[in-house]
């Protein structure tokens, strides 16, 4: 149901399963065992038939016509497992071991054959012919293969102990990590257009796109850490301390990492506190980052890395006699050895390079309370500024993929009067598109914003039964703790939010110029949801 608004039409056949399973054991009066085992499976079966987008504005309007051939099926499986032993000891330091193993599985193929015929519209007001197709500016076809496997295996054995000193609590860890890759990609993509080959060459035929590779990795990381949180109260102010070290070997990048971070709050007044952090961060890439668009890993790749600076402000107070919080903070980041990537539909392509350095600094605002009695309601508010720069280059500062300059997001809930188990909210989000370049362009200086995006949803709940609202009598349902029913339309207004663009290129015009357009891909319209929870 969800897929079907979509502009592409075929046959959607997703099957998704998952189960996830906790077991706790007290093995004594200070010891306990605990397993925790998740397991999920998502297959995407597709079989695209055709799609017509209208895209452009009030003086260039187009029209894109796709016919589909073939199928594409992708699967991706996710396993994890975690042991975990806790005790403490006679000098109450308490001790804890965990026994970790994650894998994954991720499978891609699909053969699509797709033509199209792009139109320009009729956009004059009035005109006999408005909206209907003037021009046919191009026409193609192309064809993609892919077969790809991606393989993971992540085992991990931790220490982490606990002993309190009076106001103060010391905890440090140890952990040991191997993770294991297997890739292998096989993948081209061959573009036509008014029966020329792109990129076009007069004395040879070559694809358009083509990555073929195959690498295996095994990579060790050795994480150590040390942490002191201490409570200082003077007078009737209570100052929080909490600093701490930690340190990384990565095997891979053969880097040894010091990380120090500290971190205070301090109860100005009553219902004021302040908080002010700061520390030195690094994150080691992980496979995908590791690698290069064509599929070669890149064995001189390092960690990235940012200093953190946050101030915050907690105020809670009351007012029409219900409690409301207020939490506001500020933030600045100095990037460097950044690895680059770019939006591909739902894939991120990274660049495989430590190749640019930045900064992010922004505001977020928040305010939750009960604007209702009893119901939780919340507005949110944030600004971005995402910078970054390629020394090498002279290119100059460009945004960041994840910069986004503002967002707000209002969440409210009410209920009818005098049935308070019966109960309706709405959620209101808006935010600023995040800057796009073409997978053609290598100038990250040359980009464009995606279109705002903006969504309701509204929603009812009804409790059939909880600690404060019982079913009558003995019935089939008196063994559940808490039964609660829903029904959601998401996306309210089928507002059309574009995630991605379609790149489709013509071959050179008179003027010896390769056009490209961008025919943007939305998000789901206006879907329906129905949903029950029960526990017991």
């Amino acid at each position: 149901m969800m897929l079907k608004t979509l502009d592409s039409k075929g046959d959607y056949q997703p099957v998704f399963a998952d189960i996830q399973s906790i077991i706790t054991y007290k093995s004594g009066n200070n010891s306990m065992l605990s397993f925790l085992g998740t397991y999920s499976s998502n297959t995407y079966n597709f079989i695209p038939q055709s799609r017509v987008s209208n895209f452009g504005n009030e003086v260039m309007a187009y029209q894109l016509y796709l016919l589909f051939n073939g199928g594409e099926k992708d699967k991706y499986e996710t396993w994890n497992t975690v042991l975990n032993w806790e005790f403490k000891d006679k000098s109450e330091i308490s001790h804890k071991i965990l026994v970790s193993s994650f894998g994954t599985y991720e499978k891609e193929a699909f053969d699509i054959r797709g033509s199209y015929s792009l139109n320009s519209l009729d956009k004059n007001a009035g005109s006999e012919n408005f909206t209907d197709s003037l021009m046919n500016i191009g026409a193609g076809s192309w064809l993609s293969h892919a077969r790809n496997k991606l393989s993971a295996d992540i085992k991990s054995l931790a220490y982490r102990g606990e002993k309190e000193l009076g106001k103060s609590i010391l905890n440090w860890g140890l952990k040991i990590r191997n993770d294991r890759f297997n890739d292998k990609i096989k993948e081209w993509t061959m573009t036509d257009s008014a029966g020329y080959a792109l990129p076009y060459n007069s004395s040879d035929l070559k694809m358009t796109s083509l990555i073929m590779s195959a690498n295996r990795l095994s990579n060790w990381l050795l994480d150590s850490y040390f942490q002191s949180a201490s409570t200082i109260i003077p007078g009737s102010r209570e100052v929080m301390i909490n600093a701490g070290v930690r340190g990384l070997y990565n095997s891979f990048s053969n880097e040894f990492l010091i990380s120090p971070r500290l971190s205070t709050s301090i109860n100005a007044w009553k219902n004021i506190v302040f908080r002010l952090s700061g520390g030195l961060y690094f994150q080691p890439a992980f496979y995908r980052e590791m690698r290069y668009p064509d599929g070669r890993l890149n064995r001189q790749i390092k960690s990235q890395k940012s200093f953190h600076t946050v101030l915050g402000m907690t105020y809670d107070f009351r007012a029409w006699n219900r409690p409301f919080r207020l939490s506001t903070e500020l933030y600045n980041k100095a990037l460097n050895n950044i690895i680059l990537y770019r939006l591909d539909n739902v894939r991120l392509i990274y660049s495989g390079e430590n190749s640019t350095k930045g900064y992010s600094r922004g505001i977020d605002v928040r305010l939750n309370g009960e604007f209702v009695p009893d119901a939780e309601s919340w507005i949110s508010l944030s600004l971005m500024d995402s910078k970054l720069e390629k020394p090498s280059t002279d290119m100059g500062k460009f945004p960041s993929p994840s910069d986004q300059t503002f967002s707000m997001n209002i969440f409210f809930q009410d209920y009818l009067p005098g049935y308070p188990t019966i109960r309706a909210h709405i959620n209101i989000s808006f935010a600023t598109g995040i800057p796009i370049i073409s997978p053609y362009n290598e100038r990250y200086d040359q980009y464009h914003r995606l279109p705002p995006y903006r969504r309701v949803d509204l929603g009812m709940t009804k409790v059939i039964k909880s600690s404060y609202s019982d079913l009558p009598g003995n019935n089939l349902f008196s063994c559940f703790d808490e039964i609660v029913a829903g029904i959601e339309v998401f996306n309210l207004l089928d507002i059309n939010n574009t995630i991605s663009y379609l790149w489709i290129r013509t071959v050179n015009n008179l003027s010896g110029q390769m056009r490209q357009f961008a025919v943007p891909d939305y998000l789901t319209g206006r879907s329906l949801n129905f949903r029950i929870s029960a526990t017991f």
